[in-house]
């Protein structure tokens, strides 16, 4: 912390310079967000001792959950690029308890994050109609769509409509009452719940 804000430092052209994180974050490419995800790297770029440290960090967050917790993944069919893209997602939803149930769907896009997005979209919806918990939590391993939904990221327009509909449903959630966080956690970190998305 520099003057107050949370500064990262950099090298360029063999100097230390200060940026205010948020200006790093804006200036990266979507491929370097996706490496960003506080220093554990993506599940494709993982080192084995990042690995042992990502299953540290989802472990300890997940035993800090209270309440519902819906873990969702995405992805997309790379044979179907050519007729325009389809994409599925897939979640477990844990009650709190011992009773869980899971979901999927599909999803017209050849983009991997929509699909994310659309996995995040259907878990507001079921907890939208679900009265009996006042606390949930959403875990999913695509950093970017998690900072769409929180609005930490600025927003691309082609997310322009899934994300308004992610927002509104996060609104309707809130003013029934409920407590609702989504959260990042590393992916392919031989988590159960994480592991049973991506399946799905």
């Amino acid at each position: 912390i520099e003057s107050g804000k949370l500064v990262a430092r950099t090298i360029k052209n063999g100097e230390i310079q200060l940026l205010n994180i948020r200006d790093l974050i804006e200036s990266l490419t979507i491929t370097e967000l996706q490496n960003y995800n506080l220093g554990l790297g993506s599940a494709s770029t993982r080192t084995p001792k990042q690995k042992i440290i990502a299953n540290q960090y989802t472990k300890q967050i997940i035993s800090q959950l209270t309440g519902g917790i819906i873990t969702v993944d995405g992805s997309i069919n790379e044979k179907g690029k050519e007729q325009g893209g389809w994409g599925g997602f897939g979640g477990l939803v844990h009650f709190g308890n011992n009773l869980s149930e899971t979901f999927r769907g599909k999803i017209q896009t050849n983009d991997p994050q929509m699909a994310e997005l659309g996995g995040i979209e259907k878990a507001l919806q079921i907890i939208s109609n679900n009265q009996s918990l006042k606390n949930w939590t959403i875990l999913c391993d695509c950093k970017n769509a998690v900072s769409y939904a929180n609005k930490t990221y600025n927003l691309p327009y082609k997310y322009a409509d899934i994300v308004q509909s992610i927002h509104e449903l996060q609104t309707s959630i809130k003013r029934q009452g409920t407590l609702l966080k989504i959260i990042w956690i590393p992916g392919h970190t031989d988590n159960k719940w994480n592991d049973k998305a991506d399946e799905l």
